[in-house]
């Protein structure tokens, strides 16, 4: 009998363990997210020759100030959250991980919106 409440009591402890993320979690996943979803394009399209060019692709001077601009206001709540959920500064956890993820989305609309992400070369092409 001893065994079996204990088998249950570790499963009750792994069950919720296995809930929902943490606030750390969320920041983590959602800044790598970041970086390989939009850093790694938006970072590509820079590198490619500013329009007009005789090159098939080329990059507008007017999306890359877009893309900075929504990379400053990403990172910049992105630092404020993982602060937050490190204990490193006051502050909601949820408010600035929601803050942040806004932000990331914001980004990503104007990676979408130039239809970035088909434009660039993809890596090892």
């Amino acid at each position: 009998m001893n065994k079996l409440m204990l088998v249950i009591g570790a499963c009750i402890i792994v069950a919720a363990c296995a809930g929902a993320p943490s606030a750390e979690q969320s920041v983590y996943a959602l800044r790598s997210g970041y970086d390989a979803g939009f850093l790694a394009p938006a970072a590509a399209y820079n590198e490619l020759p500013r329009c007009p060019q005789t090159t098939p692709v080329c990059s507008e001077q007017k999306v890359v100030d877009r893309l900075r601009e929504a990379d400053d206001l990403a990172h910049k709540l992105l630092d404020d959250a993982e602060a937050i959920v490190r204990g490193q500064a006051q502050g909601d956890a949820t408010a600035a991980t929601k803050a942040a993820h806004d932000a990331v989305d914001a980004a990503n609309a104007v990676l979408a919106t130039y239809n970035i992400k088909a434009l660039v070369p993809k890596e090892g092409a």
